[in-house]
């Protein structure tokens, strides 16, 4: 593949992340407002189960807003690939595994910025690794690659990860 198709395959994937997330946004924050306003329907309620409802249906409501403030943090992604690659301190990709322990055929390329943020892309396994290679490429000031001293070294100062 050449450069254009892997810039194409980069935005198409941040463009579908950025809708998955919209989408779930759209439908957790009403859902989270009615259930605020619910126990003002159904007055057979106990007080318990009332104020109960509501702190989910509050708590709902926030996560669906917080997913509209992650939307906006996906360009980011594209912003320092083309624009301050300089930000971009240390990438790698993580297995989406589930919590039973079966794995899934996703895989995230997890972003790391100088200023201490990640933001997750994912991607299927096999094009996560042919974009980590482009990506090796295109950032030769980037770290790849995972271990455990690496994730210490960018908690304690993630400027440290930028290669001379």
């Amino acid at each position: 593949m050449d450069n254009n198709n892997f810039e194409q395959i980069i935005r198409k994937a941040v463009k579908a992340s950025k809708i998955r997330l919209l989408i779930a946004g759209f439908m957790i924050a009403p859902l989270g407002a009615f259930m605020v306003y619910l126990p003002n329907i159904d007055d057979t309620a106990s007080t318990a189960v009332s104020i109960l409802v509501r702190i989910l249906g509050v708590f709902f409501f926030l996560v669906g807003i917080c997913m509209f403030y992650v939307v906006r943090k996906s360009d980011r992604i594209l912003n320092s690939i083309y624009g301050s690659p300089e930000t971009l301190v240390w990438i790698f990709k993580q297995d989406v595994v589930y919590k039973s322990g079966a794995r899934t055929n996703n895989s995230n390329i997890m972003f790391n910025f100088s200023d201490g943020k990640t933001v997750p892309l994912n991607l299927s396994a096999n094009l996560a690794d042919e974009v980590l290679v482009y990506l090796m490429g295109k950032l030769p000031k980037t770290r790849f690659g995972y271990s455990e001293d690496i994730q210490l070294r960018y908690k304690q100062n993630p400027g440290s990860l930028i290669k001379s």
